[in-house]
């Protein structure tokens, strides 16, 4: 995450491929066949009736969501079988299916594509697609009492997950039975995992002196976690801007053994490794620089500092080194830990006056927004020579905004955040 605004995410649905028709058992006629189950949200299918006084075919549909997908970006597949019942064969069979929209979204993204290949070839059946958000699959003949299945799948490039991918699909014959309601089924995919960013908070900062001071060598984060799952996936942090266009940030990620990580980073693709150490090259799969230090006792309740210096620069230096630490602010003689170190040209500048922060989870297997655990987190007002701060902007934001329980106190220039299910927050 490495913008200063707190932006949400946006939705976008990719291929579906409608693959895999292969001869099944024979079916009961009469049978009905339901795929209902608790991690699953799918409708009865619906049964053409046997009538043995008329000429005419009949279809059944069942539709079964594959299980819950952890990562957006994997396929999700649909198993699709068709019932022949009765003793009649169906005639010109058409299987048709869409994406209906996740609840809460007005449209599917313009990028929507479907296509339709059927595999092994030569089966009789035939498949294509609109390019939008439907299949369709055809055969001449669906022979009685026998089963078709048929697996669909959808490329998924959702860029946020607890969502719903829900699918409905609908058959017809020459020679259904027209009394009968036409057959169909639904289904829904949850996609699971994190939540991203949930809540941001903005400071501005002001320089004072003669003359004013418009950007700073030095800054300290001070950040108070009060509360939070003893697990890792979650992180707290302040961004700030190096010049006009070079961002990166400061932060605090809990981790699974009561301890706790400082991580500094920077993007841009002139940035250097200066702690060989703690850091890498890359930052959030862009150019820059990662910088990452664990074990770090965490005490809930305390707040700790975290500073992002530079080095002092000598005339005719061309790189100025920056770096990240982290102290525990009710522990002032203790040492402050250094989480890294990179450089970066000395013609980008200094720290500048916006600063960013959030609160994200990056890592868990949510499926609903709801389901997110109690957090509480005081971002302190930034600390700088020559300046003051004040709060500029905080909510909540992101794929869960108003969904959160999100809360927010400011203390003067110190904003205290949280979200989940509600808890005490005397301390």
């Amino acid at each position: 995450m490495q913008h200063l605004s707190t932006v949400g995410g946006a939705l976008a649905v990719a291929q579906l491929t409608v693959s895999g028709f292969i001869s099944l058992p024979t079916s009961t006629p009469g049978s009905f066949r339901s795929n209902e189950t608790a991690d699953h949200t799918i409708e009865a299918p619906t049964m053409h009736g046997i009538n043995p006084f008329l000429d005419t075919a009949n279809l059944q549909l069942t539709l079964t969501p594959e299980e819950k997908v952890a990562d957006s970006g994997k396929p999700v597949t649909y198993k699709l079988q068709i019932h022949s019942i009765g003793t009649k064969d169906a005639t010109t069979v058409k299987i048709s299916g869409k994406l209906t929209l996740p609840i809460g979204r007005s449209s599917l993204q313009s990028n929507t594509k479907i296509s339709a290949v059927l595999t092994p070839p030569g089966s009789g059946w035939h498949c294509n697609g609109d390019g939008t958000s439907h299949f369709e699959c055809g055969i001449d003949t669906l022979a009685a009492n026998t089963d078709a299945s048929l697996d669909v799948q959808i490329d998924t490039t959702w860029d946020q997950v607890l969502s719903d991918v829900p699918m409905q699909v609908e058959a017809s014959a020459a020679n259904l039975d027209p009394s009968n309601p036409m057959p169909t089924a639904q289904g829904t995919i949850v996609l699971r995992g994190a939540a991203g960013g949930v809540i941001g908070v903005n400071h501005d900062m002001s320089g004072t002196g003669s003359p004013t001071r418009t950007s700073w060598s030095s800054m300290t984060f001070p950040i108070t976690i009060h509360s939070s799952p003893v697990v890792d996936g979650w992180f707290f942090a302040r961004q700030f801007a190096i010049g006009d266009k070079h961002g990166g940030y400061v932060g605090l990620q809990p981790t699974a053994d009561g301890k706790q990580r400082g991580v500094f980073s920077i993007w841009g693709a002139e940035a250097k490794i200066a702690d060989n150490q703690n850091c890498h090259s890359g930052a959030d799969n862009d150019p820059g620089v990662s910088c990452g230090l664990r074990g770090v006792d965490l005490v809930y309740g305390h707040p700790y500092n975290l500073t992002v210096k530079q080095d002092p620069i000598a005339d005719g230096d061309m790189m100025a080194t920056w770096r990240g630490f982290v102290q525990d602010g009710d522990e002032p003689t203790s040492i402050p830990l250094q989480i890294g170190a990179w450089s970066v040209p000395v013609t980008w500048g200094e720290l500048t006056s916006h600063i960013g922060g959030f609160v994200e989870q990056f890592g868990g297997e949510l499926e609903r927004c709801e389901q997110i655990p109690h957090v509480d987190v005081t971002f302190g007002a930034p600390e700088a020579v020559d300046s003051t701060a004040k709060i500029s902007d905080v909510g909540d934001y992101g794929v869960c905004k108003g969904k959160v329980n999100y809360h927010g106190e400011a203390n003067g220039a110190d904003q205290r955040v949280s979200l989940g299910p509600s808890q005490s927050t005397d301390e």
